[in-house]
Parts: C-alpha cells; sequence; structure tokens
C-alpha cells in the first residue's frame, strides 16, 4: 500500500506540473518576445539554452507542444524527475557542432519539442509495439529534416539522446 501511494502522488504531482506548466507556456505565447532573446543559436548564452524550451514561434506551435507535453504525461505516466531529465539532456544540444549539418540551424530555434522528443524516445522503449512506434517516430523525425523552419537536427538528436536514456533505465 505504501508503495501504490507513493507511485499515486508521484503522477498526480507530474500531472499538476504538466498542466500548471501548460498554462505557462500558453501565457508566455501572449508577449511580444524576441526570439533572440530566448532562443538557441550559434553562440548563444546559457541563458537562451535554459529558457528556448519554454517559449514558442506562435500559437499554434505551443499547442502542438502543449498537447504533446499532456498526452505524454496523462496516457504515458511520466514523472516529474523524467521531465527534468529530459528537460537537461535538451538543454544540453551541442548546437555549434551540428552548424555543418543544416541551414536550419542558422534560425532561432524556440519550442518544448526537444524535451518532448527526448521524452518521446526514451517511452519508444518501454511500448508493447515496439517496431510500430519506431518505424512511426523515425518517419516522422526523417520528413520533419525537410520542413523549413523546422529543427529537425534538434529533434533527431532528442530522439536519440531519449532512446539511449530508455535503453539504460530499461529493466533486463
Amino acid at each position: 500500500v505504501n508503495e501504490c501511494t507513493r507511485i499515486y502522488h508521484g503522477t498526480m504531482i507530474s500531472k499538476w506540473f504538466a498542466l500548471i506548466l501548460s498554462a505557462v507556456l500558453m501565457l508566455l505565447c501572449v508577449f511580444d518576445i524576441d526570439a533572440a532573446d530566448v532562443a538557441i543559436y550559434a553562440g548563444c548564452g546559457i541563458a537562451n539554452r535554459l529558457l528556448y524550451p519554454f517559449f514558442h514561434a506562435n500559437i499554434l506551435h505551443c499547442v502542438f507542444n502543449v498537447y504533446c507535453l499532456l498526452s505524454l504525461v496523462f496516457l504515458s505516466h511520466n514523472t516529474l524527475k523524467q521531465f527534468i531529465v529530459a528537460y537537461i539532456i535538451a538543454v544540453l544540444f551541442p548546437i555549434d557542432s551540428y552548424l555543418q549539418f543544416s541551414d536550419s540551424m542558422e534560425l532561432y530555434t524556440v519550442g518544448l519539442s526537444g524535451v518532448l522528443f527526448v521524452m518521446l524516445g526514451r517511452f519508444g522503449m518501454f511500448v508493447p509495439r515496439f517496431w510500430f512506434y519506431q518505424l512511426c517516430a523515425w518517419l516522422y523525425l526523417i520528413v520533419g529534416l525537410f520542413i523549413p523552419q523546422m529543427n529537425g537536427i534538434l529533434h533527431l538528436h532528442c530522439y536519440i539522446a531519449g532512446i539511449i536514456w530508455g535503453i539504460l533505465t530499461k529493466p533486463f
């Protein structure tokens, strides 16, 4: 009973956190903030690395990320601790080393999708239909590499980091 209570409280905390974070993300879309002040780009400062997941290019971008966040938390029972680890992995993205591979890296990058792709990569290691999940995820990642204004390299990097995290935490 004690372990069940601990798990229940942990998932309730993560669900409330996701709801509050979603409201904050939507509220931040209302403010007219210059992308250069909060985005990651080659040579950006540490503050930009820490802030870029919380700002979005437009309201539609924010809505898609919020929907994915809430789906991950409510349907797959990701915890607050897992979200924090995903956030740390996403903000440590080595942006300067990827400049040679993508023209889109010259643009500013904002949004929660890096964090979400880390969580999706980890989650993919625990799904019952593993190969179907991976096929869908990789198809989306490959298509995303060719969509202008989308940082497909960041998504790919974060997804692979999430898979590695999932492999390291998956019980044998």
